[in-house]
């Protein structure tokens, strides 16, 4: 017998009608520590990141204001639940930045019916600061791929972290889609 996958394990522990109402959140969690067991790594979220989390660039990336919304409003569960993490040198050399993490989990979205793949960059500090959340999107995959995002020689190429991340975010997403419980119950 398969596994079923509830959509329950999904779907959002708040909801947010605006940018304003998930920050309130965020807000709450300012330098509190969270955790993932899975990938046994904690991280934070200052409150100089934070700000970056609701800026018009942050929303633009996402699939739309109202999933960028849900996500930020859910963060701190969508970072402890998270079952994909990529984990890489910093592409750009910061020096302060050990490592990057792409963290990946799925979003339901009752008012599409679908599951809404999520992305979480976490930066891995050298200094005693810990790890904090830089951002969170919600990704459209097929996007990506016909924005030429994935194709050889872009930052993106198959052969790079991110393209490793929307491979396995794409397999948890297809592989939820077949073994879902349509039943909300």
């Amino acid at each position: 017998m398969e596994n079923i996958v509830p959509i329950a394990k999904y779907s959002p522990i708040r909801e947010a009608s605006s940018i304003a109402e998930a920050f309130k959140v965020v807000e709450m969690l300012y330098d509190k520590s969270l955790y993932n067991k899975l990938f046994d790594i904690t991280a934070s979220i200052s409150r100089s990141k934070a700000e970056k989390l609701i800026s018009g660039k942050a929303i633009k990336k996402s699939i739309s204001a109202k999933l960028h919304t849900m996500a930020i409003a859910n963060i701190d569960w969508l970072f402890e639940n998270a079952e994909i993490d990529i984990t890489h040198p910093d592409t750009k050399g910061t020096k302060e930045i050990e490592r990057v993490h792409r963290l990946g989990n799925l979003l339901w979205d009752k008012d599409t019916e679908t599951y809404i793949p999520i992305k979480i960059t976490v930066f891995e500090y050298n200094t005693n600061t810990g790890n904090k959340i830089y951002t969170i999107e919600a990704v459209d995959i097929e996007q990506q791929k016909s924005a030429g995002l994935l194709e050889d020689g872009s930052p993106d190429s198959p052969h790079s972290p991110i393209a490793d991340f929307i491979a396995k975010i794409k397999i948890l997403l297809e592989k939820t889609k077949q073994n879902t419980n349509v039943s909300t119950n």
